[in-house]
């Protein structure tokens, strides 16, 4: 179980009131999902006498890091670390990117939905949207009952496994938005050079990489491209 802040980050309330040293942003890595609170990222730096301010979120991708640094990150932090994830954060941006909201961040480079100071509209935004969630899956009992008796779901995870393993999409295994990760990546940094911050870009390979060696040029690809856009001289 993880505790969350006021925001839903995984900070405690009071971190957002003292002299930070770093910031993280990125996806479920960053995180710590699935990671015991003493074992994940923010513990071990903090361990090491660093006070870290967590803004990574599971399941972001490229714009919506971008997004929440512009809403949620102070300016006073001189160091941003960001995780990026070889394994789906090219192909989370291609969703995001057709985000009518979310482009806004891209479109308007000082677009700011304020969510610092809105953040009891958010609360109820959300436990509206929960409420309906609950509600429709009461009525969809029996179909979820039917899925778990059938194993649907794990079923159709094993098909994908399959495909995966046996190579019927060689192609498009590893794919993604690599070109708006660019106009992104170029945003982003310029937002932190403005505000005299430092980036740390993680890039962090995917554990296929390792498994299945035939379509590591495509990722090789994007990795050399990556590398060089990151380490440009700007």
């Amino acid at each position: 179980v993880q505790n969350t802040d006021k925001y839903g980050f995984i900070n405690r309330n009071e971190d957002w009131d003292r002299k930070n040293d770093i910031i993280f942003v990125g996806d479920s890595y960053a995180q710590g999902q699935c990671v015991k609170n003493n074992e994940n990222l923010k513990y071990l730096f903090e361990k090491e006498n660093l006070n870290i301010l967590n803004l990574a979120i599971g399941g972001s991708g490229s714009l919506i890091s971008n997004a929440i640094y512009r809403e949620y990150s102070q300016k006073d932090v001189k160091t941003i670390i960001w995780f990026f994830y070889e394994g789906n954060d090219l192909i989370e941006l291609e969703e995001e990117i057709s985000n009518v909201f979310l482009r806004k961040y891209i479109d308007n480079r000082i677009f700011k939905h304020n969510l610092l100071q809105k953040n009891k509209e958010l609360d109820l935004f959300l436990e509206d949207y929960h409420n309906k969630l609950v509600s429709k899956s009461k009525k969809n009992i029996a179909d979820w009952e039917s899925n778990v008796f059938k194993l649907n779901k794990l079923r159709n995870q094993f098909y994908r496994a399959l495909e995966y393993m046996f190579g019927k999409n060689d192609n498009v295994v590893y794919q993604g938005d690599l070109e708006n990760f660019v106009k992104i990546f170029e945003i982003f940094y310029s937002e932190i050079k403005s505000n005299n911050q430092e980036l740390y870009f993680v890039y962090l390979p995917e554990h296929a990489r390792y498994l299945d060696r035939k379509n590591n040029y495509i990722r090789d690809i994007h990795r050399s491209k990556i590398k060089n856009l990151i380490t440009k001289d700007y």
